[in-house]
């Protein structure tokens, strides 16, 4: 009886063991690495502002809004929607700032559940980097 309970419950775990996806969270792993310091570079210059990039998240409405240090010019650069739990769902984006530096997203078509916003930025071509936690 124990050895017939013993071999279904090993069978159970490698069959679930199958069904679990063991890829990589990000394609690009090792050339991420590779980049590292360039990126703590990037989060250092970031951390150094006097005013730094806000986020702020209207539930009701669905928009998230970006507010860049009015400080720069000119802003260019890229916000990545990551998604830790499904990486089919993560895409990227321009960053089109207005004249009042902030730049919004509509939130609407976004599944819910937790959400990483990874901003890679440039003002006055010196580069920043900042991580938002999204709880949608």
């Amino acid at each position: 009886m124990f050895y017939g309970l013993f071999v279904i419950a090993i069978l159970t775990i490698v069959v679930k063991s199958f069904s679990v996806d063991r890829s990589l969270v990000v394609d690009d792993y090792y050339q991420q690495d590779i980049t590292y310091q360039s990126h703590k570079d990037k989060v250092n210059n970031a951390k150094s502002l006097e005013n730094d990039l806000l986020m702020e998240y209207d539930k009701g409405d669905q928009v998230l809004r970006l507010k860049f240090p009015q400080t720069f010019d000119q802003i260019t650069g890229k916000a990545w929607f990551y998604k830790p739990d499904n990486k089919k769902l993560d895409f990227e984006v321009q960053l089109e700032v207005d004249d009042q530096g902030v730049q919004l997203f509509q939130m609407d078509k976004l599944v819910g559940g937790v959400w990483t916003l990874k901003v890679d930025w440039e003002g006055d071509s010196r580069p920043f980097y900042k991580e938002f936690n999204i709880y949608k």
